[in-house]
């Protein structure tokens, strides 16, 4: 197939270098942010992939029967992106980053709070919009989360309408 697992892409590139596991992730997190923001997007993957394979590329002739290195490319950073439960339109935190290349399955919590906009809201406003969008019975309906979620986003002047669903699955599995 035209994709490589990036965990593997990353462990293998760790042996030629020097450092511990953790730096080396870091600083391959750090080399993919382009725009300092502490998320990759798809394009700023894409573009580290093509400049990796490239490289990899001219300095192992092995390699060099790769057909296309832009797809390649695409399609690691589509694999990565989906594995993160994100859509290419996506952002994937530091945090999220650093937990799939080393095994782990987490909530991105970086990303909820931006999208979300809960990191400009205090707890307390924030636990009164939900209580106001509960049934009698202190339950919340999907319906409701979502409610919930688009006045929190309106107070703090944040839209991301396209996260709420997500954000949603993440919290009820």
């Amino acid at each position: 197939s035209h994709t490589l697992d990036i965990r593997e892409f990353a462990i293998g590139l760790s042996v030629l270098c020097a450092g511990t596991q953790a730096e080396k992730i870091s600083t391959s997190f750090k080399l993919q942010d382009v725009n300092g923001d502490e998320f990759i997007s798809f394009g700023e993957m894409v573009g580290f992939l093509v400049n990796t394979f490239a490289i990899l590329a001219k300095l192992e002739p092995s390699t060099t029967n790769i057909d296309d290195i832009d797809t390649l490319a695409v399609e690691t950073a589509r694999t990565f992106f989906r594995d993160a439960g994100q859509p290419e339109t996506g952002l994937i935190s530091k945090r999220k980053y650093v937990s799939m290349l080393n095994g782990e399955d987490c909530m991105d919590v970086d990303l909820i709070r931006r999208v979300s906009g809960l990191e400009y809201l205090s707890t307390a406003a924030v636990l009164d919009v939900f209580a106001n969008h509960t049934t009698e019975a202190s339950k919340l309906s999907a319906r409701s989360f979502v409610e919930a979620f688009d006045e929190l986003r309106s107070r703090s002047g944040v839209y991301a309408a396209d996260y709420a669903d997500d954000i949603y699955r993440t919290f009820v599995g």
